[in-house]
């Protein structure tokens, strides 16, 4: 097994009781799926951690530039996995993670790669089905450490249990780390403004 670790700057969300994220992206057991559309494989290690993969683009200097566009695929892993259609020509990076609240408090921790670390990258390719690893975050004072493993007999046999139309297909896709271009933001300073008379 391959592994690397790698930090992400932390900052906080604030989580409303009730309320719903977003999944983009996702695919759930069943749904139909065209033989030319592309399918991406991710293995998380916490059903708990709410993930966000971003498009961007490898620059020449062999940073990922990431896009403002909102994330192309989103969610939780569903029994270890978060498998999501993409369209080809992208590139592609896990670029955001939040982690559910411990119970007693309100806030989520949201952790946004920037400063030149390193996110796991992928170029997604035409009518396959891919699997670019699987991902477990640890806390560790204030930033998550990211650890990246390859495990693809174990993300097949999901797949061809889970989702049997897309039986056989699965094939290890090539990942990179790439040092992320985004700068680290500090915390938002909230400015008190007298009202007008």
């Amino acid at each position: 097994m391959m592994k690397s670790s790698r930090p992400f700057a932390a900052a906080t969300l604030l989580a409303l009781a009730g309320c719903a994220s977003l999944d983009f992206g996702r695919i759930r057991p069943g749904d139909p799926v065209d033989r030319n559309e592309t399918v991406v494989v991710l293995g998380v290690a916490s059903n708990q951690d709410y993930l966000g993969i971003f498009a961007g683009t490898a620059r020449g200097d062999g940073r990922f530039q990431q896009g403002l566009a909102a994330a192309k695929i989103s969610g939780n892993a569903n029994d270890g996995y978060i498998v999501a259609k993409a369209a080809p020509g992208q590139t592609l990076a896990i670029t955001l993670v939040r982690r559910k609240a411990e119970p007693g408090n309100v806030l989520d921790s949201r952790f946004q790669s920037c400063g030149g670390q390193p996110v796991l990258t992928f170029e997604v390719p035409s009518g396959r089905v891919i699997y670019v690893g699987d991902v477990r975050y640890t806390p560790a004072k204030g930033w998550l450490t990211q650890e990246v493993l390859q495990n693809p007999r174990a993300a097949a046999a999901y797949i061809d249990r889970a989702y049997p139309a897309l039986r056989g297909r699965v094939e290890s896709w090539p990942t990179r780390m790439l040092p992320i271009s985004t700068t680290c933001n500090p915390d938002p300073i909230p400015i008190m403004v007298p009202a007008g008379r």
